[in-house]
């Protein structure tokens, strides 16, 4: 009895892979004194970055991995 085997399943469990190891070196490599720029208007009329996440001066290059 053979199994057959699904191309799709195989390219979404790659997908699926990739995007949870890019979320996981984003998640690990977070710093907090990493300068957000300008948020676009839509974000920033919901979300305001938390003035004590900010005590240290913000770094000059994005520390963070995946930007």
């Amino acid at each position: 009895m053979e199994i057959q085997r699904s191309v799709r399943w195989d390219i979404a469990s790659v997908v699926m892979f990739a995007a949870s190891a890019l979320l996981w070196l984003s998640l690990l490599t977070h710093d907090a004194s990493d300068n957000l720029g300008e948020m676009p208007s839509a974000i920033a009329a919901v979300y305001r970055p938390m003035p004590p996440a900010y005590k240290n001066p913000p770094n000059a290059k994005i520390q963070n991995a995946c930007g």
